[in-house]
């Protein structure tokens, strides 16, 4: 592999970008018999110079979400069977009350999603297994032994040769200058150094992906950040480290904080800064870009072993940003106070609205495909549920909250994007409750019911931009009739909850109540193979008198479930489905039109 060899004229795939999305892919690709693919980036392979490779290389498997919780168990299996992952644990902590309720979630999580060893820690078992933290500063931790470390560059190197194995060719110093349509489906890419033909193009380029999306006017809603990261010098409390990572990588939330070992000196990463957003065409091209060692093997006066590496993605460090989280760490970990900081830099990485992927093919363009947003944690199950969609067009994971179609028209605003992303970096370790609603770019969509609904003092809350009631005020008379018939809440579960809403459930259930669907997403089907197209795409019996009203679910191609939603029989040729509302709604108008 080498900038001389020839490009092909033509591949099933082409994928741009070799970062580890991009390779991961590829393999998983290549593992389902399809090696016909071609993957191309501006930058030298391995060491791309992208968020793959300026990442510290922590790995924490267990969230709230099952879908990222199961990439990630899914991902650190696949690391560590290509000998680019050490287990060495990893704890979070708890200086709050709030937190510790949290970390006792993290038990139910990873037992829920199928980790297996979690364990709750008392403040002085923290301190027992990280030497460096101070006990008393906290209250406690939660800890996964299955956590560890990954050395980036062995595992692109794994990635690649595995895909090669399978027929998949690479090719480095490839810039591509444009994405090829032709009648609403994609043709290839148009290279600096020549074209190659394609049927499927899947952008893997990350921070650079919205550029991408330009070229066939599909928006692909996300937005680079700064992030912080600092290796100090060697401390005298780690003087003789026995290893690189001797510790569990350890995670201060409370504070918007993370740590890991380097030998003889720490690291500290973090968001205690207010967002430092990046416009995707600002990022420096390799010829402006900063040249540093990447920080996932450096030691302090040693360095990386691979030497310093050109890194559009890593910009200098801004030390105005760091006094916070510099106290904070010091107060954690004492040992760390009047150390010197030998290498630091902002690394530029990106969030969505919701901070979760985008993933999938767009709906608009055959055979244009993205996958960005995806942190190294999660890359290696995104690439089999990305290789998964390209060839079966189904993923055996539901995907759908991380799917490219989710997005609804208001969501590709560029101040959309920025609001949400700037929420998602400043809160991205924050207590998220789940049925908690953004608080800025409200009222952005109102059904026609909205007047009314405020006068009766409902509570809103966003779903995809639309305002919907979760109850109202003026119900709240009906509490007392039902009072007996209402359990209590804890804290955790009575937050952005009412007990109207649940007097007005059994009201309706004793009477008659009136719900305002009108956010749903309507379909309507028409012509003359309406009724045939209808039949095959729901599995009940809809061939049924004008008039008549039937309750289906959609399935996918492999019989699960995309939605369950109502279809009435307007005419022998017309159809009104009536599909659910917010994001599910449009992904599944996107389904119907495939």
């Amino acid at each position: 592999m080498s900038d001389s060899d020839p490009l092909p004229d033509r591949a099933g795939t082409v994928i741009v970008g070799a970062g580890v999305v991009g390779c991961a892919t590829a393999y998983h690709l290549a593992e389902r018999g399809r090696g016909d693919v071609a993957v191309v980036d501006a930058g030298p392979i391995p060491m791309t110079g992208g968020s793959t490779v300026h990442a510290p290389g922590g790995l924490f498997q267990t969230t709230g979400n099952k879908l990222m919780t199961g990439w990630a168990k899914e991902t650190r299996e696949l690391y560590a069977d290509l000998g680019a992952f050490e287990t060495v644990g990893g704890i979070e902590i708890a200086t709050t009350e709030a937190r510790q309720a949290l970390l006792d979630r993290r038990m139910d999580q990873a037992a829920a999603w199928g980790l297996a060893g979690a364990e709750r820690l008392s403040a002085a078992e923290v301190a027992d297994r990280i030497p460096l933290v101070d006990a008393d500063e906290i209250l406690g931790g939660y800890h996964m032994p299955t956590d560890g470390r990954i050395f980036s560059a062995e595992l692109l190197d794994g990635l690649r040769e595995r895909a090669a194995d399978g027929g998949v060719e690479f090719y480095e110093h490839t810039p591509v200058r444009d994405v090829l349509v032709e009648g609403g489906a994609v043709a290839g890419v148009e290279t600096e150094r020549g074209r190659i033909a394609a049927d499927d193009v899947l952008i893997a380029a990350n921070v650079w992906a919205p550029l991408f999306g330009e070229m066939v006017d599909v928006e692909i809603p996300l937005m680079p950040c700064n992030h912080q990261y600092a290796v100090t010098e060697s401390i005298d409390a780690l003087a003789g480290a026995s290893g690189a990572v001797d510790h569990p990588f350890l995670r201060h939330q409370d504070a918007a904080m993370y740590f890991r070992q380097h030998g003889e000196g720490y690291g500290v990463g973090s968001y205690n800064h207010e967002p430092l957003l990046v416009d995707p065409a600002d990022i420096d091209d390799r010829d402006e870009a900063m040249e540093t060692d990447p920080v996932y093997d450096y030691l302090p006066g040693e360095g990386s072993s691979h030497g310093p590496i050109t890194m559009p993605t890593t910009t200098p460090f801004t030390e105005e940003h760091f006094g916070d989280a510099w106290r904070e760490a010091t107060r954690i970990l004492p040992a760390l106070d009047g150390a010197a900081i030998e290498k630091a830099y902002n690394g530029v990485f990106c969030f969505t609205q919701d901070g979760m992927p985008v993933m999938g093919e767009a709906p608009d363009v055959e055979g244009f495909w993205v996958a960005a947003a995806i942190w190294l944690t999660h890359a290696g199950g995104v690439g089999r549920s990305m290789a998964e969609l390209m060839t079966d067009g189904t993923a055996s994971r539901d995907v759908s909250a991380a799917h490219i179609t989710r997005f609804q028209p208001h969501a590709g605003s560029r101040e959309y994007v920025r609001d949400r992303a700037y929420r998602q970096y400043d809160e991205v370790y924050d207590i998220h409750h789940p049925r908690e609603s953004a608080a800025s770019l409200r009222e952005l969509r109102t059904g026609p019911f909205y007047p009314h609904q405020r006068d009766l003092d409902a509570e809103f809350y966003e779903s995809a931009g639309w305002e919907r009631p979760r109850w109202y005020g003026h119900n709240e008379p009906l509490v007392e009739a039902y009072a007996d018939r209402i359990p209590d809440r804890g804290e955790w579960e009575a937050r952005h909850w009412s007990p109207v809403e649940a007097a007005e459930h059994l009201a309706v259930r004793d009477g008659v109540g009136l719900c305002d669907i009108s956010t749903f997403t309507t379909v309507e089907l028409s012509g003359s193979g309406a009724a045939a197209f209808a039949q095959r795409l729901f599995t009940a019996d809809v061939d049924v008198p004008v008039g008549r009203v039937v309750y289906t679910p959609m399935c996918d191609r492999k019989g699960g479930i995309i939605g369950d939603m109502t279809v009435v029989r307007r005419a022998e040729d017309r159809y009104l489905v009536q599909a659910n509302g917010g994001n599910a709604g449009t992904e599944q108008l996107a389904w119907m039109r495939e």
